[in-house]
């Protein structure tokens, strides 16, 4: 991780350039020239705390990705895009569950993670575990989340403060984007203003040598738009303290080393293992103050 400013790249989110990319091994998408200034710090002072309920099966092996056949009548593969496989326990969002408080600590109560500095709270599934950072620039005040599951493996940050600008240029394209899932999310006044919801999108980049990248999280009604493009961010402008993100990944990674799928196939099929059931269920938990 770095250290910086938690800016998104400059200009406009959908302005697209021409820019000369090549092919990553283990077919990664086709290099997307992104000018990103990375969402993560890592600093002292970082508290972290765990879910540990009880105990649940260990973690399973990797699964291995089918190639699947492009025709029609291919057969559903099965996919899982992480280094490991989630426990099979499912996690739902509690309609009882408070909102995130004004108190002075951050941890795991009755399976709800709360963070006062962030003002959110949010289901933390069994074993799956966070760190807690707000050590940031002073111009760029606000609280950085890491979840990572059972194999240690990071899932999903959630950030919550002030960013730079959101936007770059990318090339070539544009790839046809397909929404596979969505969910509501917030419901607060300024959330439901902004269209917040939970999506899973993938975007074609095959076209170019690429495969399926992919993101599941939080968007807004700009942010979110299911339409042609070179590129995806999620993330939810207009919060209480600036800007939202609550996502396995806010935006495409310029070193070529997103998770991707193979095929659609394999993109529909990771949405009934275990660990995407728990992302989600985790993800559309959040509460925050108003």
């Amino acid at each position: 991780m770095g250290s910086d400013n938690h800016d998104f790249p400059d200009g406009d989110p959908y302005d697209e350039e021409e820019s000369t990319d090549t092919v990553a091994r283990r077919r990664w998408p086709l290099a997307v020239a992104l000018v990103v200034v990375a969402l993560a710090v890592v600093g002292g002072g970082i508290a972290v705390a765990a879910n540990m309920g009880a105990a649940k099966p260990a973690p399973s092996a990797a699964s291995t990705a089918t190639e699947a056949a492009a025709t029609a009548s291919a057969a559903a593969t099965t996919a899982t895009p992480s280094p490991a496989t989630a426990a099979p326990v499912a996690v739902t969002p509690s309609a009882t569950s408070a909102p995130a408080t004004d108190g002075t600590v951050s941890g795991v109560t009755n399976g709800r993670y709360v963070s006062a500095s962030a003002g959110v709270s949010f289901n933390l599934p069994d074993r799956w575990t966070v760190e807690e950072s707000t050590d940031r620039p002073a111009d760029y005040p606000g609280t950085k989340i890491i979840v990572f599951n059972e194999a240690r493996m990071q899932v999903a940050e959630l950030y919550h403060g002030a960013t730079g600008g959101v936007g770059g240029a990318c090339g070539p394209g544009p790839y046809k984007m397909t929404e596979l899932d969505t969910a509501p999310a917030l419901d607060t006044p300024w959330a439901k203003a902004r269209g917040v919801h939970f999506s899973y999108r993938v975007l074609d980049m095959r076209a170019d040598g690429g495969a399926f990248d992919y993101q599941v999280g939080l968007v807004d009604n700009v942010s979110g738009q299911v339409k042609d493009s070179c590129m995806m961010f999620s993330f939810v402008s207009g919060a209480p303290k600036g800007t939202l993100s609550f996502a396995d990944r806010t935006y495409q990674s310029q070193r070529n080393d997103d998770p991707i799928f193979n095929s659609l196939a394999e993109a529909e099929d990771y949405m009934r293992t275990p660990e995407y059931k728990k992302l989600k269920a985790m993800i559309v938990s959040l509460k925050m103050q108003d």
